[in-house]
């Protein structure tokens, strides 16, 4: 599993999504564009394709709306930058798996979100409190 995050973080493909997500830095509309289909794409497909990590990609889309509408302001870029590069990814057809791949199709997008959840965990824990508090 290591090595299969390691070849995707090193595909083209990623390294490309996290390029394009640097250019949603300023862009609001751009984003909100992007977390909408994302969010289409999400209540579209099934969560046994992407196991546990399905309620934390929620949570990076609810993250990164909330950060555009400047609702929660308490995370670094870099941790909504990778949000978007998985965001980028789980919506972009042109993965390292083609989507049309069924049997395989989600495997790398998984790999990725699980890796963006790993890599900012406390600040998407801190997002889930906030979010948690505001909706007592």
């Amino acid at each position: 599993m290591i090595k299969r995050i390691k070849n995707i973080l090193a595909s083209k493909e990623f390294k490309q999504a996290r390029n394009e997500a640097e250019g949603h830095r300023d862009n609001t509309e751009k984003t909100e564009k992007l977390v909408d289909e994302a969010a289409k794409k999400f209540q579209r497909k099934k969560q046994s394709q992407f196991g546990q990590a399905w309620e934390y990609l929620a949570a990076l889309i609810r993250m990164v709306q909330a950060y555009i509408r400047r609702e929660y302001t308490q995370v670094p870029w870099e941790s909504i930058a990778l949000s978007i590069t998985a965001i980028i990814y789980f919506v972009s057809p042109i993965d390292l798996i083609p989507d049309f791949l069924l049997s395989l199709a989600y495997i790398d997008d998984a790999a990725v979100i699980a890796f963006v959840i790993r890599a900012i965990r406390k600040d998407l824990e801190d997002f889930l409190r906030w979010e948690a508090e505001r909706n007592v």
